[in-house]
């Protein structure tokens, strides 16, 4: 059998990295993905796997349309503008508000949470 890979310097902090950010993301309260300009998921929270009857690992690299068939030719579109955006797009998703925010770093794609329109509604009333 083959040896596995010896774990190089910048193998082990790439990979240190990528599980700081797994920890980050999984503390957020609300559902968040990260997919590319094609539409594929990229990294994906417990949150919004869980929402998805998925693990993060399920859902990452499937396309947006496989989940969301209705919503992913807008998120598409957001995520390939060619002007610069800098605010929110929200919108409602099977109970959820959906907030979509272009990326450009470190290649072009959109950031989106998912909140349980439950844990939105205080910040409606206060409004």
């Amino acid at each position: 059998m083959p040896e596995p890979p010896a774990r190089t310097p910048d193998r082990q902090n790439s990979e240190g990295e990528r599980d700081k950010m797994a920890q980050i993301l999984d503390s957020l309260p609300t559902g968040f993905m990260l997919m590319d300009h094609n539409g594929r998921v990229l990294e994906a929270n417990n949150k919004l796997s869980a929402l998805l009857g998925l693990t993060p690992q399920g859902l990452r690299g499937l396309l947006v349309s496989e989940f969301w068939p209705d919503t992913a030719k807008d998120l598409l579109e957001i995520a390939n503008s060619t002007r610069q955006a800098s605010g929110l797009v929200i919108e409602e998703l099977d109970g959820c508000f959906l907030q979509a925010t272009p990326v450009t770093e470190p290649s072009k794609g959109l950031a989106v949470c998912v909140f349980d329109r439950r844990l939105w509604q205080p910040f409606q009333e206060a409004a």
